[in-house]
C-alpha cells in the first residue's frame, strides 16, 4: 500500500475523489473529516467561494422565482428544501391568494415556517413567500408604501445575532420606471439604520450582465452609492440574463454563491449562497426507548400466560387489579425490551417516501456530482432531466399513497378526516417552534394557578346564575360489560401510547386474546366501584401554542394538553356510549364521586388537577371532563 506523509496529503489539490490508497491513508492519519461535518456535494462551486469560511457556521439561503406555486410545484419545492438543506428559501411570483393556501403548507417541510406577502392589487399574481427553519425567531419589518415592486422584509435572529432579509419581486414585463429607483433608495435608507447584516435577493428583472444596458448601469450606480455589491454571476433564466440577484453591503461576507440550471422547478434558476451566521440544526433529543419490534411475540405471550395476568383475582379491588397489571407488564417489559437511551433528530419523512424514492434521490445526486466535476452540457442536461423526473415521480408516489389511503379509510369518518388533515397539512404545526421552550414547569404552574385565582376573584360576590330545573332520567348504576364489547372498544381505539403506559398500545392489541380476561376484570371493577384508580389519574402535560402565529415567549399563548394512559381512555370509551343506546337514561352524578361527560377531553387534565388540589370535599370535585377523582401534580411530565 502506498504511504503518504501528512504534508503530501495536505498538498494534494484535485477536483475528484482520491484513489483508494489515498483515502486509506487519509483515514489512517485522521485527516478525513466525518460525514456530518463535510460540505454537501451541491455546494462544490467555483464562483465566489472563500475557502476559509466554515460552511457549518453559516446559513444556507436560496431564492427561486417559482412561477405559480401549484400543487405539482409544491412537491418540488418541498424536496428542494430537504435535499439542499436550505435554512431559508425565498419564493417569488408565488401567485398565492392568502396565507391559508394549502400549497404553502405542502411546500414547507416539517420544522419550517413561512411568512408571505400577497399582491394587494392582484392576489392571483405576484406574491412572495419566505420559508425558514422555525428554530429562528422571525419578525416582519415594516416598509414604506411601494408601487413599482413587491417586497417583504424580515429579521431572522438567534440568541446572539440577527440579519435582515429583504425579498424583492419586480415584474419584468416593463422596464423599471424612475420611481423604482426612488422607492429602492428609500427602502435602502431605512435598512441602513438597523445596524445588522442586510441581504437583498429576488427576481429584480434587470439585465445586470449587460454593461451597456441603461437600467443595469443606473441600478449599479444606486448600489454603489450605498456601498453595496451584487454577487450573482451567470444566467438565471432559461433564455439567459442575470435577473435573480443577491445584494449585500460590501462588508457583509457571503460565500458559496451558486446558480442551478433553469427549467428544473420553473424557468428561473435556484440561486443559493451561504451567510456567515450561527447555524441551528434541530437539537438532538435523548429519549428512552424499548425495541418492541424485535421482541419474540411467542415468548412474550408465554410470559404473560405464566404471570398473574393469566387469571385475575376474583375478590381484588379496582386499585389492586390496576396495580397488578402495571407492575407485571413493567417487569415483562424490562425482561424482553429493556429501556435504553437514544439520541435522535426530528427529521420525519413523508409517509409515501419509500426505498424507491430514496434510490431516485441518490441517482440525482450522483448525476449532480458528475456535472460539478465535468461541467459539460451533456452532464448538465442529464442532471436536469433526472431532477425533473424525480419531482414528477415523487408527485405520482404522493398521489398514489393518499388515493389508496382514502379508499381504505372511506368506511371510517374518523380515519378519513385524519387522512384529510394530513393531506391539507392541518395536522402539521407550520409556524411552531422546535426550539426548547424557555419556560419551566413551575412557571406554567404559577401562571395557570394565578389565572384560576383571577377568575374566582372576579366572579366572587356575584349572584349565582338562575338555571331552570329540568327532569332528566337518572343513571342508577353502571353495569358490567361482557368481554367481547371491551375487546371491540380496545381494537377500535387508536394505537396511541403514553409514556405512562407499561407497554405500547399495539402490543396490547396483538396480545388482546391473552390480556382480555384481566382487562375485562379491571374495567368492570372500576365501573362497579365508581372509581378510577390513582395510577390512572396522572397525565403527561405539555404546553402547546393556541395559535401558531403567537409568540412562544408569552405564557398566556399556551394551552395545557394532557396525554393519559391507554387504559384510562378505554374506561372512558366503554362508559360514554352506554346511555346513547338507551334513550331513557342520561348521565347524572352518583353518590360516589364519578362523572363522565360527552365532551371529555384530555386537555382539561391540568386545570382538573389544580381544581382537585384545592377542593377537599368529594361532592365538589365533579369537574367537567374526565372522571372527577383526579389528584396529582399539574407539572407532571412537562
Amino acid at each position: 500500500m502506498a504511504v503518504y506523509t501528512p504534508a503530501q496529503l495536505c498538498a494534494l489539490n484535485h477536483d475528484r475523489p482520491p484513489r483508494r490508497a489515498v483515502r486509506k491513508s487519509l483515514f489512517a492519519l485522521r485527516l478525513w473529516r466525518p460525514a456530518s461535518s463535510r460540505d454537501r456535494p451541491f455546494n462544490w462551486v467555483t464562483e465566489n467561494v472563500n475557502n476559509n469560511t466554515d460552511v457549518h457556521s453559516s446559513l444556507s439561503v436560496g431564492w427561486l422565482n417559482v412561477g405559480s406555486l401549484t400543487t405539482k410545484k409544491a412537491v418540488a419545492v418541498h424536496e428542494t428544501i430537504e435535499d439542499r438543506r436550505l435554512d431559508v428559501l425565498v419564493l417569488t411570483e408565488s401567485w398565492h391568494h392568502s396565507s391559508n393556501d394549502i400549497t404553502l403548507r405542502q411546500s414547507a417541510p416539517s420544522g419550517y415556517s413561512f411568512v408571505d406577502a400577497v399582491r394587494e392589487s392582484d392576489p392571483a399574481h405576484g406574491g412572495i413567500v419566505v420559508m425558514y427553519r422555525n428554530c429562528y425567531k422571525c419578525s416582519t419589518i415594516a416598509l414604506p408604501p411601494l408601487k413599482t415592486f413587491e417586497a417583504l422584509c424580515m429579521r431572522l435572529s438567534t440568541s446572539s445575532e440577527s440579519f435582515l432579509l429583504l425579498s424583492i419581486y419586480r415584474p419584468g414585463s416593463l422596464r423599471p420606471p424612475i420611481a423604482f429607483y426612488d422607492e429602492m433608495s428609500v427602502v435602502l435608507e431605512s435598512l441602513v439604520t438597523y445596524g445588522c447584516p442586510v441581504v437583498i435577493g429576488g427576481d429584480i428583472n434587470i439585465h445586470v450582465e449587460k454593461p451597456d444596458d441603461v437600467d443595469a448601469v443606473r441600478f449599479a450606480e444606486l448600489l454603489e452609492s450605498f456601498d453595496m455589491v451584487q454577487h450573482v454571476v451567470g444566467p438565471t433564466h432559461r433564455h439567459g440574463g442575470t435577473l435573480d440577484l443577491i445584494v449585500t453591503f460590501r462588508d457583509c461576507n457571503i460565500t458559496h454563491v451558486h446558480v442551478d440550471p433553469a427549467d428544473v422547478v420553473s424557468d428561473h434558476s435556484l440561486v443559493t449562497c451561504r451567510l456567515r451566521a450561527h447555524h441551528f440544526a434541530a437539537p438532538p433529543t435523548s429519549r428512552s426507548v424499548r425495541c418492541w419490534r424485535r421482541v419474540d411475540l411467542v415468548a412474550l405471550r408465554a410470559a404473560i400466560l405464566d404471570s398473574p395476568l393469566a387469571c385475575p383475582p376474583p375478590s381484588a379491588s379496582a386499585s389492586e387489579l390496576f396495580d397488578i397489571y402495571e407492575t407485571t407488564l413493567c417487569g415483562i417489559a424490562d425482561q424482553f425490551a429493556p429501556a435504553h437511551s437514544v439520541r435522535s433528530r426530528c427529521r420525519p419523512l413523508s409517509p409515501w417516501f419509500d426505498a424507491e424514492c430514496r434510490a431516485i434521490r441518490r441517482e440525482c445526486r450522483r448525476l449532480e456530482r458528475k456535472y460539478r466535476r465535468t461541467k459539460t452540457l451533456e452532464d448538465r442536461a442529464a442532471w436536469t432531466k433526472a431532477v425533473r423526473k424525480k419531482h414528477a415521480d415523487f408527485l405520482v408516489k404522493k398521489n398514489e399513497y393518499w388515493t389508496s389511503r382514502i379508499t381504505r379509510d372511506r368506511g371510517s369518518p374518523v380515519k378519513l378526516w385524519r387522512s384529510m388533515k394530513q393531506i391539507m397539512r392541518l395536522d402539521k404545526n407550520v409556524g411552531s417552534s422546535t426550539s426548547p421552550i424557555a419556560h419551566t414547569a413551575d412557571q406554567f404552574l404559577e401562571f395557570f394557578e394565578n389565572k384560576v385565582q383571577s377568575i374566582r376573584s372576579t366572579t366572587d360576590g356575584h349572584p349565582s346564575a338562575t338555571v331552570a330545573t329540568k327532569l332528566v332520567p337518572q343513571l342508577i348504576e353502571l353495569s358490567a360489560l361482557p368481554s367481547d364489547k371491551i375487546r371491540t372498544v380496545i381494537m377500535a381505539s387508536p394505537a396511541k401510547s403514553c409514556e405512562l403506559d407499561p407497554v405500547p398500545t399495539f402490543i396490547v392489541k396483538q396480545l388482546i386474546d391473552d390480556l382480555l380476561p384481566f382487562l375485562t376484570a379491571m374495567c368492570n371493577a372500576s365501573l362497579n366501584e365508581g372509581n378510577l384508580p390513582i395510577s390512572q389519574r396522572h397525565a403527561i402535560v405539555r404546553p402547546l401554542l393556541k395559535k401558531q402565529s403567537l409568540s412562544p415567549d408569552e405564557l398566556k399563548n399556551y394551552r395545557p394538553v394532557s396525554n393519559l394512559t391507554f387504559i384510562s381512555k378505554v374506561v372512558e370509551r366503554i362508559i360514554i356510549p352506554a346511555p346513547r343506546g338507551e334513550g331513557s337514561q342520561a348521565f347524572i352524578r352518583r353518590p360516589v364521586p364519578v362523572r363522565y361527560h360527552k365532551s371529555a377531553a384530555a386537555a382539561a387534565a391540568a386545570a382538573d388537577d389544580h381544581n382537585h388540589a384545592a377542593l377537599s370535599n368529594d361532592q365538589r370535585s365533579a369537574w367537567a371532563g374526565r372522571p372527577s377523582v383526579r389528584p396529582g401534580p399539574y407539572g407532571l411530565g412537562i
